[in-house]
């Protein structure tokens, strides 16, 4: 009985812990996606960008948000990033994107 697919086969499993364990160090990098939201620290809807990492899907930081003005200008806590926003979501109509197209668009507090 041939030893090779054993050794295959255990060669693909250290491989895998390899890249699980040090993956992040080689697909380092970030993505920005936009999202509209009900926030409860300034009572309103808002359109954001978050900075969000491509490895895991962390929420890293808010670039932009209409809630400040300029919208770059982002000096809350920045609680949105733990989460607790994804709960209430608004649609991009209500954020000023009324050119956006929300017959498909998911209800408030969907994800």
């Amino acid at each position: 009985m041939p030893l090779w697919p054993l050794l295959v086969v255990l060669a693909t499993g250290a491989v895998l812990v390899f890249v699980l364990v040090y993956g992040r160090r080689w697909f380092a990098g970030t993505r920005d996606v936009s999202d509209a939201f009900w926030c409860p620290v300034q009572a309103r809807d808002v359109g954001v960008e978050i900075q969000v990492d491509v490895w895991d899907g962390k929420l890293i930081d808010v670039k932009r948000c209409s809630a400040f003005s300029p919208a770059t200008a982002v000096t809350c806590e920045k609680r949105c990033l733990a989460g607790w926003a994804r709960s209430a979501r608004a649609s991009p109509a209500s954020v000023g994107g009324g050119d956006h197209d929300t017959r498909n668009a998911e209800a408030p507090g969907a994800l």
